[in-house]
């Protein structure tokens, strides 16, 4: 069994030495950088692989956004990708002039814009979803398939204490 300093040194995305622990439980906080470089790694990988495309990681996310729900409006479309509202306002702008999406009014509330892709965004969607499967495909190919649905059930239950933690704050 490994603990998360083993994991890490094993991913070779850091050492025990370069975690500075803030709390007595090293361990844990390990987990959390841990967390945060893998995640970090896979976005990287992810920029990296879309760039010849000519897509930034934040345009890419948009499109497959907006392929998945088309129509939605610019507001939920920022707190989907996890954006304030200003900045999506300035993506949508540089997507339009690369003929990526486009905005319009909704029908029944001229206050709501309404994002859609353009013929040119869809056109690049089977090589984003080529370099997509790659990246899933490569990233998680020496992983057994119960230790891939053990980490996705682990990882659920940290997202749901985290988010549990953060509704008691709240309160």
């Amino acid at each position: 069994m490994y603990n998360a300093g083993t994991i890490a040194q094993v991913a070779g995305f850091m050492s025990e030495r370069n975690v500075v622990p803030i709390s007595e439980n090293v361990d844990s906080e390990a987990m959390g950088f841990l967390i945060y470089e893998v995640a970090r790694a896979f976005t990287n990988a992810y920029a990296t692989l879309m760039a010849p495309l000519g897509l930034t990681r934040p345009q890419a996310r948009v499109i497959a956004c907006v392929f998945r729900y088309p129509g939605i409006t610019q507001v939920d479309l920022a707190e989907y990708i996890g954006v304030g509202r200003m900045a999506m306002s300035g993506l949508i702008d540089r997507m339009e002039a690369k003929d990526l999406v486009s905005r319009a009014d909704d029908p029944t509330d001229k206050r709501i814009r309404r994002i859609f892709l353009t013929k040119n965004a869809k056109k690049s969607l089977p090589q984003m979803r080529e370099i997509a499967d790659t990246l899933y495909r490569e990233s998680l190919s020496s992983i057994n398939k119960s230790d891939l649905n053990t980490t996705r059930e682990v990882l659920g239950v940290i997202g749901a204490n985290l988010q549990n933690l953060l509704g008691s704050q709240r309160d």
